[in-house]
């Protein structure tokens, strides 16, 4: 099953970058290489609240430019939830770069493709913790061109 709940990921986790606390926008930009056995290429951002504590909490906001599929998930108590199932996004590119960028402000996260607002959902005041990027293994190459990290003062 390659649409997994974010368990079988390579992280990348910048040290220096890999700290945050809300409000905060991440931004990557990745290509897709080449697609894994599966034709899927799934890449994106995890938020990881409370990294130190056994409970991880956090987000998990993946993108599968091949398919023009964004998926959403919530991991609470260890265990990724779906809070959007892989749905079609025709602002994914097939071809070329994309955008992802993430916003948490104001008890919103924000996602947004390629300049196109596609999801917003409620979470807690309180968030803070730890960004990687990742590529969900089985096979695909994704070159990443950009990523930045921006907080605003509270």
């Amino acid at each position: 099953n390659t649409h997994t709940k974010g368990r079988h990921q390579t992280p990348i986790c910048p040290q220096q970058l890999g700290q945050y606390q809300a409000p905060l926008t991440v931004m990557l930009q990745g290509q897709v290489r080449k697609k894994d056995t599966s034709g899927h290429a799934i890449f994106g951002i995890n938020l990881f609240n409370n990294p130190q504590q056994s409970q991880a909490l956090g987000y998990y906001i993946a993108i599968n430019p091949p398919n023009q599929l964004l998926t959403l998930a919530r991991l609470n108590q260890n265990r990724w939830h779906y809070l959007l199932p892989w749905k079609h996004t025709k602002a994914l590119r097939v071809k070329g770069n994309n955008r992802l960028r993430v916003t948490v402000q104001k008890k919103q996260l924000h996602i947004q493709i390629n300049g196109q607002s596609v999801l917003h959902i409620p979470v807690s005041n309180n968030h803070r913790g730890r960004i990687c990027l990742f590529v969900q293994q089985g096979g695909a190459q994704i070159q990443f061109n950009r990523f930045s990290f921006a907080q605003k003062k509270r």
